[in-house]
């Protein structure tokens, strides 16, 4: 989840154009910092390090370092660290300004792209880029080759040495680590390898320094409390009596073979889909960074127990569009392939040929079982790491090791979100327990990343109570603005949808066929071209498929219904636009279909509709403004997220964690011929 902030960081410099008008030197003694073109509060530099501090391999790489200007100079340093691996940090440093504000009163905030990633010479490779990957194992071998030996040197130890350069030229005697996923394990490495250079550390959805665990047993197990989590009391009632038990039986369906069916393209184009294991379990852990989609999940699955395949291949894709980086200088995946290639601990000799790769894997799992990956079986960890992508990567005899030191003995503050599935709450409540100071504080109903992902003051406060040195509270309580209730099942027929109060027969239950329409444009729309609709270069409309048929778009004119359908043989055309000054909304629509009841109707800001379908007038108001549908109640809750994003937003500080790349959601989306 986003929220909303205040841009500190001009798109210049987060785009590297500093790159000509900031020199790079060498040097290990404090360097000067220069003000970044077209931003006045920050200060650059360039820090040159050896691309191999071994020696065999030539080359300088040149980190691009921003610092936050304090007035009066500040006498601590706090450095962010962004996830990935492969994320950028300088374009996040207005997000990690906001997330670690608490924190900044006598520190300088700094971050800095790590070697591979933004304007830190970010690595290309164009097997990992592609939209459809459908051969991890050959793009991660081509990948491998475009790298040559260099890429043995984007590993955590490299990163964990150039942040002790940095220091070298903030000239700071210590330092504070604030890391996010993949980010706390650089940092946690820094403070292993130089204890007495570290202050403090704050650790958010934290990995272990030899972590992550490439089986993703922990992931695995967290599964069950997110869905019984969306689920609890009575939220659904109507929805399923098991999500568990739901998500058990497509999972076994899919082993026999993918779900087949059709999808909408973003202008109504209709495209052949399938649904694999990877898939499936791609949607699942992009929900711990988006409550819309959690929300959705119980019932689309359920909606696929009754042969209806659409609903969860179009959530499917909506996860994929919405992790997918727009420039690989934001998120490298040949950076992120390098360093989990080469580090991390498969179930295979590092020299064995791909084939005796494969082979060892098998046995590993085999002994496994498949009791650790319940509701799915023992091949499923394959689809969630970069197994497939490592089988030809070409590693050296020994993994890098820089984590048999003790854990350092700085006081550290961890973060761990209720619903995080790729860093889950216990892999956090292990760390914390081996850290020789550490206090947890759990963010109820959060997800991955709980600086960003949480809305409430809560972890802001813990931020100021532990650099302050004051007990930090345990627990974070739940965000009811983000707690959406779960959808249904989509209804398979008008005859499904029960009629609006006061108005019954087909005009009575068009009425709510044309809400729940609404609300699901309006889920299209925030679940698959977010960072789009917040591009500044945007004048530009960008548009949704629905989950029937038709689209929905959105520009500076409002939100464009083109004959989007959700229950089926019912259509709805016209416009969405946001009051001048107020959150409401005023909505004009057509209504069509071979289904429906025809005609107009007019939705004002406060809920109510007027107009004639099937040739009845209609006079309604939307009770306490939200649609009467029973077990639909968040479209309006999705609309004040919509307009709050369009407003402005921040950010996700955690990129892809160490265990999951874009490509996976991809390839479980995967068109068919």
């Amino acid at each position: 989840m986003r929220r909303p902030s205040v841009r500190l960081l001009a798109p210049a410099v987060a785009a590297g154009a500093v790159l000509a008008l900031v020199p790079a030197t060498a040097s290990a003694a404090p360097q000067r910092f220069r003000a970044c073109p077209g931003a006045a509060r920050l200060l650059c530099a360039r820090v040159a390090v050896p691309l191999d501090r071994g020696g065999a391999v030539p080359g300088v790489v040149r980190l691009l370092v921003v610092r936050v200007k304090g007035r009066p100079r500040r006498p601590g340093v706090l450095l962010a660290l962004a996830g990935g691996p492969g994320q950028a940090s300088t374009p996040l440093l207005e997000s990690f300004a906001e997330a670690a504000g608490p924190a900044l009163g006598r520190r300088e905030l700094v971050v800095f792209d790590q070697r591979g990633t933004g304007a830190s010479g970010a690595l290309r490779c164009p097997s990992l880029e592609g939209r459809w990957i459908r051969d991890l194992a050959l793009a991660g071998e081509r990948c491998a080759a475009r790298l040559g030996t260099a890429r043995a040197h984007y590993a955590t130890r490299d990163s964990i040495a150039d942040v002790e350069a940095v220091r070298e030229a903030l000239g700071a005697e210590r330092m504070s680590l604030l890391g996010v996923s993949y980010g706390t394990k650089v940092a946690l490495g820094y403070a292993i390898a130089h204890p007495g250079r570290v202050d403090r550390l704050v650790l958010d959805s934290p990995v272990a320094p030899d972590g992550p665990d490439v089986f993703v047993r922990s992931s695995f197990a967290a599964i069950p409390g997110a869905l019984r989590d969306v689920c609890r009391g009575r939220r659904c009632r109507g929805v399923t009596p098991d999500p568990v038990a739901d998500v058990g039986l497509l999972a076994g369906r899919l082993r026999a073979g993918p779900l087949v069916g059709t999808m909408i393209g973003p202008r109504g184009q209709r495209r052949l889909a399938r649904l694999r294991t990877s898939g499936l379990l791609a949607m699942l852990f992009a929900s711990d960074v988006d409550p819309l989609l959690l929300s959705a999940i119980p019932g689309v699955v359920r909606s696929a127990s009754r042969g209806d395949a659409a609903p969860v291949l179009r959530l499917l894709r909506l996860a994929a569009a919405g992790d997918m980086p727009d420039d690989p200088r934001d998120f490298s995946n040949a950076l992120l392939a390098a360093t989990l290639c080469e580090e991390s601990a498969f179930p295979w000799s590092r020299t064995a040929a791909p084939e005796r790769r494969r082979e060892e894997l098998g046995a590993a799992l085999w002994a496994l079982g498949d009791g650790p990956f319940a509701p799915f079986d023992r091949t499923a960890p394959i689809a969630l790491y970069s197994m497939p992508l490592c089988y030809r990567w070409p590693t050296g005899p020994a993994a890098p090791d820089f984590a048999t030191a003790p854990l350092p003995p700085a006081p550290a503050l961890v973060l761990s979100g209720s619903l995080d599935l790729r860093t889950p709450p216990y892999d956090a409540h292990v760390l914390a327990a081996r850290l020789p100071d550490a206090r947890v504080l759990s963010a109820t109903g959060a997800g991955h990343s709980v600086l960003s992902s949480a809305e409430t003051p809560c972890a802001g406060r813990a931020l100021r109570d532990f650099f302050a040195g004051r007990p930090v509270r345990r627990r974070c309580p739940r965000d009811p603005e983000l707690d959406l209730p779960p959808d249904p099942p989509a209804p398979l027929s008008l005859r499904e949808v029960p009629p609006a109060p006061g108005l019954g027969g087909k005009p009575g239950r068009t009425v709510n066929a044309v809400l729940l329409t609404a609300g699901d444009g309006f889920f299209a729309l925030l679940s698959t071209i977010f960072d789009e609709i917040l591009d500044p270069r945007a004048g530009r409309r960008v548009s949704a498929g629905g989950l029937r048929g038709g689209w929905v778009s959105v520009g500076r004119d409002g939100i464009v219904f083109h004959r989007l359908s959700y229950v089926p043989g019912v259509t709805v055309s016209g416009r969405v636009v946001q009051r001048e000054g107020r959150l409401g909304v005023a909505a004009r629509f057509r209504v069509g279909g071979r289904a429906a009841a025809r005609g107009a109707l007019r939705i004002d800001a406060d809920g109510r509709i007027a107009g004639r379908l099937g040739g009845r007038r209609v006079r309604l108001r939307i009770p306490g403004g939200r649609a009467a549908v029973a077990g639909r109640g968040a479209t309006l809750p999705r609309l004040r997220i919509l307009a709050a994003r369009l407003r402005g937003a921040r950010p996700s500080l955690s990129g892809r964690p160490a265990r999951f790349g874009d490509w996976i959601a991809r390839a479980g989306a995967a068109p068919g011929p």
